[in-house]
């Protein structure tokens, strides 16, 4: 038995993967195909639940804060490289995990190209500086982020 399990390994191992590579390839195709994605030009999608805070965790114990995210949508359309994503977040149900609670603030979020910006109390917000490492935000919501 171990003998058979040593040839079958080792008949995997010399089977090229370039052909199983070929083959997921063919069915994400078939998959885009089938739902209707080859010319894809625009999506808009939208739902509800919850995000957190990366890295602002209280103890070493504890998982990052939550918060509530309400009336999510994001727009996005490939072609002139644009999207916008608007929701509210709010503390809802989460502990604070030793901070205060979190007001509930509407967020709106916009990318044009190279250029990415914020809406708050309807007026533009611009960042212009990189985010952290120096990644640009506007190439962070290319990512689906920020």
């Amino acid at each position: 038995m171990a003998k058979r399990l040593c040839v079958l390994a080792a008949l995997l191992a010399l089977t090229p993967g370039s052909a199983w590579a070929q083959d997921a390839r063919s069915v994400l195709r078939a998959a885009t195909k089938a739902m209707g994605g080859e010319n894809l030009k625009t999506i808009e999608y939208s739902g509800a639940g919850w995000s957190s805070r990366i890295g602002q965790t209280y103890g070493l114990a504890e998982d990052w804060p939550k918060y509530e995210v309400a009336g999510y949508t994001r727009v996005i359309d490939y072609d002139a490289r644009w999207s916008r994503e608007d929701y509210t977040r709010r503390q809802g149900n989460y502990p604070t995990l030793g901070g205060t609670p979190m007001a509930q603030q509407h967020v709106t979020a916009i990318l044009s190209g190279a250029y990415a910006w914020d809406i708050q109390n309807d007026l533009p917000v611009a960042l212009p500086r990189p985010y952290l490492d120096g990644v640009a935000f506007s190439d962070l919501r290319q990512l689906g982020w920020h």
